[in-house]
């Protein structure tokens, strides 16, 4: 892993880009994924450092994740059962996962674009008759 990450020094910008999608999409695919936290994503997108004074706090009692954006570091509400999800649009809350509609043709694009919808394990189990760790 650390060799991994000493390599990216020498990585264009279109090789962050793609190496930083991969890796925040992974875990929609795969049931082990390679994880590369959030302090590492900050420094490869040149994030600037987090103000927490201009984060708002959300009116309403929920469940309380980081902004879904990669920068992003102010505490938002988890994305709800059924609730749009995605790279762009927002984390879902635990037990449920970020899936793209089965009948899409590019299931990591809809991801990257948020065009997900957050769905339990059964919900999912009973639609699509396959268990969230399974492929496509």
């Amino acid at each position: 892993m650390v060799r991994v990450l000493s390599s990216l020094t020498t990585m264009s910008s279109v090789g962050y880009v793609v190496l930083s999608l991969a890796v925040l999409v992974a875990p929609w695919f795969a049931s082990e994924a390679v994880v590369i936290d959030r302090e590492t994503m900050q420094h490869m997108f040149q994030c600037p450092p987090c103000d927490a004074t201009v984060c708002s706090i959300p009116l309403e009692p929920c469940e309380l994740v980081l902004e879904g954006a990669i920068c992003g570091c102010c505490p938002v509400c988890a994305r709800r059962s059924g609730e749009s999800c995605g790279v762009t649009v927002g984390r879902c809350a635990q037990g449920l996962k970020c899936r793209p509609d089965m009948s899409d043709p590019n299931p990591l694009n809809a991801l990257l674009l948020g065009r997900g919808v957050c769905i339990g394990v059964e919900t999912y189990s009973f639609i699509f008759g396959k268990k969230l760790n399974e492929k496509y």
